[in-house]
């Protein structure tokens, strides 16, 4: 008698655990249900822009390679041009076939002395322009990065890769040298982008709409560019 009644508790006890156990996992599986992730109900948004077309679409660029032309024409050209119209000169002169040989190794030693000359200019705008268009790309980069960010944030895109390709038109996407630096060096280089999911062209109408030559673009931590109140449009 006494081995009958252990046996029916022991079933007994076994059957409220599978049946609690049943209802703690339908709970479960209903609040798993109930709240899904983001990611599972959509999935995860990446979008990816052409680098190269966002910098050279980008007003602020413009504007610089326009103040750069000047400067480089004020630091090496209005230098330089005496000093290449003499050497020029020299040389018409040196290459005469009634040109002594005495005056020759005169105008030889005049010729190397320009060519030092504007080597020197060469370097010293080198070292004037080149440091501030460093400076500069460093900074457009920066500007790139924080309105890559707010456009994505805004059409709810996870991920924002970007890639360097021609973009003017497509015959220039298949040049030799375009091909040849995308086979030769360019990793991860997109075959195919959905238009839908190509922001660069958000992106530059976002960075020249927000872009003041007297007040370019706040740096990230810093604050936000004026009127950008205004959300991202297509």
């Amino acid at each position: 008698m006494k081995r009958t009644i252990r046996i029916v508790a022991g079933v007994i006890t076994a059957s409220v655990a599978v049946g609690l156990g049943v209802q703690l996992w339908a709970q479960n599986a209903t609040t798993t249900q109930a709240q899904p992730t983001a990611a599972t109900q959509r999935g995860t948004k990446i979008a990816v822009i052409n680098l190269a077309k966002v910098i050279n679409k980008y007003d602020k660029w413009i504007a610089f390679k326009d103040e750069y032309k000047a400067e480089y024409t004020k630091v090496f050209e209005q230098k330089v041009t005496p000093k290449k119209n003499e050497y020029e000169s020299l040389k018409k002169e040196y290459d005469k076939p009634e040109t002594l040989q005495d005056k020759k190794e005169t105008l030889m030693k005049r010729m190397k002395q320009l060519e030092r000359e504007i080597q020197d200019i060469a370097e010293e705008a080198k070292n004037i322009l080149g440091k501030k268009e460093a400076e500069q790309f460093v900074q457009l980069y920066h500007e790139v990065h924080d309105a890559v960010a707010a456009c994505a944030k805004y059409y709810g895109y996870d991920m924002v890769m970007h890639y360097n390709d021609a973009f003017e038109s497509e015959k220039d996407m298949y040049t030799p040298q375009n091909v040849a630096r995308k086979m030769g060096h360019a990793g991860c280089m997109p075959l195919y982008v959905n238009p839908e999911n190509d922001l660069s062209d958000i992106v530059i109408k976002y960075l020249n709409t927000y872009y003041k030559p007297a007040s370019p673009i706040t740096p990230a931590g810093g604050a936000a560019p004026a009127g950008t109140g205004t959300q991202p449009k297509q």
